[in-house]
């Protein structure tokens, strides 16, 4: 059974999980009013005029969007018209008008993502680069600096920045996602040589990952961010002692839809490199390290608590242990805020990686052993220094004394998607320390920083 390929799923081996081609900036005519709104967001939040603007909007169908570019590029500003009609200042509203409502639903339902603010529609299909020269390679084109948001909420450079360096990072995934699929398709292939080249190219990407990520704290303001950007991320799932003790009515329906906001935790990328890897996540609170020199082809779906059992010797066509997220919900349940394709392939993946299972199957290569704990280090590292960012914009800043609606009139570090950041964070960081091979390598990412 031969290993499906990133195109399969309209990935892109140079751009990862960001579409090849730009996202849309303009829309036909009939939808000049979406993007008048969405171009004048943050001047609007703050006059108030707001909600006043969008109720004096007609209904727009929906329909006359017909390619996927076009689609994406309006849900996205519906999104954002979406959460900035629920929670501008100076009081939350639980309903969204048919304006918004109507249009967002259909669109939603069309590109398989949640009516609201998600990391695709903030994110993935919320940028463009600024300058395209002929003479500009497609690297010189992609650099950080040439990338800027669509749309914004305040308009604010520190808005901008926090959703570009995502972009930049997402674009990292082009390659890290290319030599992932290399090592799989080498340890069905019985290539220890392939595989092991892959691996040394994977940790270099993870590096070049987590440079990215440490990027924020450039251009990024903590206290902007925690009382002025955040607040506009929330959804409206778990948010009752912010305003929303019901959730959000989308126009004359009857019953309210309770959903997580746009969240980090929705990139696809991150959940693809722990199955690529065969990293188990559980339960919050709930932390099963698998047996050191277990082979990888145990359930790891969120109703097992078993760790590793030993499977049949070989290579060809065993699939692996699912990694990533199957016994924790949180991460189970983020997936259902990404693109259907990008679900698809992390499945996918799930039933195809079988990296961990191959190296401790093949434990006398030292080589192929020190190529995977590398990229485990690396990846631990990745997320020890993902902590110390949610610790500098959220944990910090939740401390002091703050004000403002939604997250922001609150304490504790709850994240955009609902859900307590530190406790998750850190057993989610401890348990790729858990799939490092042997005792020694464990000892050595441990006391990584």
């Amino acid at each position: 059974m031969s290993v499906p390929s990133l195109e399969d799923y309209g990935i892109s081996p140079i751009t990862g999980f960001l579409p090849e081609d730009q996202p849309q900036v303009l829309l036909p005519e009939v939808y000049a009013p979406w993007l008048f709104i969405a171009g004048n967001l943050s001047t609007l939040i703050k006059t108030n005029q707001l909600r006043a603007k969008v109720d004096s909007m007609p209904v727009i169908d929906a329909g006359k969007l017909h390619s996927v570019a076009e689609q994406r590029r309006a849900y996205s500003i519906l999104a954002f018209l979406a959460h900035a009609y629920v929670w501008s200042p100076p009081a939350t509203n639980d309903r969204l008008p048919q304006q918004i409502a109507e249009p967002l639903l259909e669109l939603s339902s069309k590109l398989g993502v949640p009516p609201l603010a998600t990391y695709a529609g903030l994110v993935l299909w919320n940028y463009k680069l600024k300058d395209l020269s002929l003479d500009m390679s497609p690297e010189e084109a992609f650099k950080l600096s040439n990338i800027s948001a669509l749309t914004t909420y305040t308009g604010e450079i520190g808005e901008t920045w926090f959703y570009c360096v995502s972009v930049f990072l997402e674009k990292s995934g082009g390659p890290s996602l290319s030599n992932g699929m290399n090592i799989i398709k080498s340890a069905h292939a019985n290539d220890s040589k392939g595989m092991i080249a892959s691996l040394n190219l994977l940790a270099k990407d993870i590096v070049n990952m987590t440079d990215i990520m440490m990027s924020l704290y450039e251009n990024l303001d903590a206290n902007f961010f925690y009382n002025t950007l955040r607040p506009f991320l929330a959804g409206w799932k778990g948010m009752e002692k912010n305003g929303l003790p019901d959730g959000v009515y989308y126009g004359d329906e009857q019953t309210a839809r309770k959903y997580a906001g746009g969240s980090n935790g929705q990139s696809s990328l991150i959940q693809a490199l722990d199955i690529i890897l065969n990293v188990q996540h559980h339960a919050t609170g709930t932390r099963i390290p698998p047996s050191p020199m277990a082979s990888t082809n145990a359930s790891n779906s969120s109703s097992s608590a078993s760790s590793e059992t030993s499977g049949t010797s070989g290579t060809s066509g065993t699939p692996g242990t699912p990694g990533s997220g199957r016994g924790n919900a949180f991460l189970m349940d983020m997936r259902n805020y990404m693109p259907k394709e990008h679900r698809e392939f992390l499945e996918m993946l799930e039933e195809f990686s079988i990296t961990r299972k191959y190296v401790v199957e093949h434990a006398e290569d030292s080589e192929l052993t020190l190529a995977y704990d590398n990229c485990i280090k690396q990846l631990r590292d990745f997320r020890s220094k993902h902590i110390q960012v949610v610790m500098r914009y959220i944990s910090l800043q939740s401390r002091k004394q703050n004000s403002g609606v939604g997250l922001a009139m609150s304490k504790g570090d709850v994240g955009t998607g609902g859900t307590e950041l530190m406790p998750f964070l850190k057993q989610t960081r401890d348990e790729v320390t858990d799939t490092a091979c042997g005792d020694w390598a464990r000892s050595i990412v441990s006391s990584s920083k």
